[in-house]
């Protein structure tokens, strides 16, 4: 039978001690209640998000407390049920102090991402996502590919490939390179298993703790939870309109011995920036000067809807002083679909042999069958084809969202991004806006959702931004769902006004410093 106690009670009067993390402080208190007893066995505890509204803090925050007492065996969760005091410690050999110096910045990462409502669970639209929706797939190709594949029988489908990649498919990504062009040698060359392996092997083959890392301000997540996990000093150098800042860049790498730069030149994530083309050769240009690599994630290169700019690598590569500059990456998921977990990278031949040796150690080698599927696919000209298809696509509703957005904030300090390409337009609130506590408190309950950018900061974040994907719903519902956010909004800024009124009258207190322990 489940106990219950007043949980608010236990946290009244404790304070958190300077310089600790909140989740370890939450932890020990509730481990300390749990071992004197007044949490007794089978109590049952707040879940994490009725806890976080009680203590005022992420939920983010409960969660990993809550992890770390899990595995210190004094308290079990079971789906469903909900999460209880343990009744007696179970044997556990102390998973918590067993993780790496990696892992458990990894963890940190990963436990501060925000917890938001699943489009199929509402009446939700969704512009939270970066990736391709099922009406973009090319179905009708890839299926009868499929059935080609089970007809033929063939046995090598199940076998390991080269951990380079399947010979066809690596000519003929080669090809599709030569196209945008950027001549590339067999021997420079990996197909990955997505270009999120790409960041991952270069993390691997080139950062040591303490290294520094320069990236675009903001920049991509998952790039940053990675390079930061293996311990890396993350630089960011602001963005304009224009792509990365010159002066701002040539600062840090005239101080700084940089490992490498990562950039996103097409379509930035998550701002949708595309660097112009005379930014592109003065970054070529900076970076030679002081010997220093590029990482380039092509990631939307093939998705510029106002015809494309040669890349970082293509530029490099018309330049014997600057063809060994860059280490060049790309994807066909964007384009395609997700679960088409496929990519390439390009590096120098030297550089690309230790890279393949580190994909070996990462997955053996890439799935055969998406590779076949992806090489029967390419051979037939359907990429290009698709190309064509999706970028229309695309860009009808890249074109809808910008007008959507400029009619219903056009009385208000609303800014956003002009994207000419990738899936993304970046939002900024005024200054005074959380854009968290909009998604939370107002978006979401209004039927609409997106992606807050604070997580997407090195430095200091801009918490009133927030990254808007306009790929993956149709001109209708885009037009829905920028009017959901509009009403959410000045939901919101009312609120912000009484709440205002409320502070200058010394009744109200709202600051996010504000913990009740």
């Amino acid at each position: 039978m489940d106990v219950s106690v007043d949980i608010a009670a236990l946290f009244a009067g404790l304070a958190l001690s300077e310089g600790e993390p909140l989740y370890r402080a939450i932890a020990a208190i509730l481990r300390q209640k749990i071992e004197d007893g007044s949490l007794a066995f089978a109590t049952r505890l707040p879940p994490s998000r009725e806890l976080a509204g009680i203590l005022k803090v992420d939920r983010s925050t409960i969660a990993r407390a809550y992890e770390e007492l899990i595995s210190e065996g004094l308290i079990v969760s079971h789906v469903g049920r909900g999460t209880f005091v343990a009744k007696k410690r179970v044997q556990s050999p102390g998973w918590s102090a067993r993780y790496s110096a990696y892992g458990q910045e990894l963890s940190q990462v990963m436990s501060e991402l925000p917890v938001s409502l699943s489009p199929r669970s509402v009446d939700l639209i969704s512009f939270a996502g970066g990736l391709p929706v099922a009406d973009s797939y090319p179905q009708e190709e890839f299926s009868e590919i499929l059935f080609e594949l089970a007809e033929s029988g063939a046995t090598p489908l199940f076998d390991f490939s080269p951990a380079s990649g399947e010979p066809l498919l690596r000519e003929l990504v080669i090809k599709h390179l030569a196209e945008r062009g950027m001549p590339v040698q067999d021997s420079e060359l990996i197909i990955l298993s997505g270009s999120q392996q790409g960041i991952d092997l270069m993390s691997s083959m080139f950062i040591d703790p303490g290294d520094t890392v320069v990236m675009e301000e903001p920049s991509y997540f998952w790039a940053i939870s990675n390079f930061r996990a293996r311990g890396a000093n993350l630089l960011g150098v602001p963005i304009d309109d224009q792509g990365i800042n010159i002066k701002a860049l040539e600062a840090v790498l005239s101080q700084k011995k940089v490992k490498f730069i990562y950039l996103m030149p097409t379509g930035q994530n998550p701002t949708g920036i595309t660097m112009s083309a005379e930014r592109r050769v003065a970054v070529l240009e900076l970076c030679s000067k002081f010997g220093v690599p590029i990482f380039e994630d092509d990631f939307a290169g093939d998705l510029d809807y106002e015809g494309g700019l040669p890349s970082l690598k293509a530029l490099a590569s018309a330049s014997e002083k600057l063809n060994q500059m860059v280490v060049y990456q790309g994807t066909f998921s964007k384009a395609l679909a997700p679960g088409i977990r496929l990519g390439w990278l390009v590096a120098p031949q030297a550089v690309a042999e230790r890279l393949n040796f580190a994909k070996r150690g990462s997955d053996l080698s890439t799935s055969s069958l998406n590779q076949e599927i992806l090489a029967r696919f390419l051979s037939r000209g359907s990429y290009l084809k698709h190309l064509v298809r999706v970028r229309a696509l695309y860009k009808e509703r890249r074109d809808t969202m910008l007008k959507a957005l400029s009619s219903a904030f056009a009385k208000t300090k609303v800014t956003f991004t002009n994207p000419r390409g990738g899936l993304f337009i970046y939002l900024t609130l005024p200054e005074h806006m959380d854009a968290q506590r909009f998604l939370d408190e107002f978006a979401q309950r209004s039927g609409v959702s997106f992606a807050p950018s604070r997580h997407c900061y090195v430095n200091e974040p801009a918490l009133n931004t927030m990254r808007l994907s306009f790929i993956q719903n149709s001109p209708e519902r885009i037009e829905e769902g920028v009017v959901r956010l509009n009403l959410a909004y000045q939901d919101f800024e009312r609120v912000l006004v009484r709440e205002s009124g409320r502070s200058r009258n010394g009744s109200y207190e709202n600051s996010p410093e504000t913990v009740l322990i």
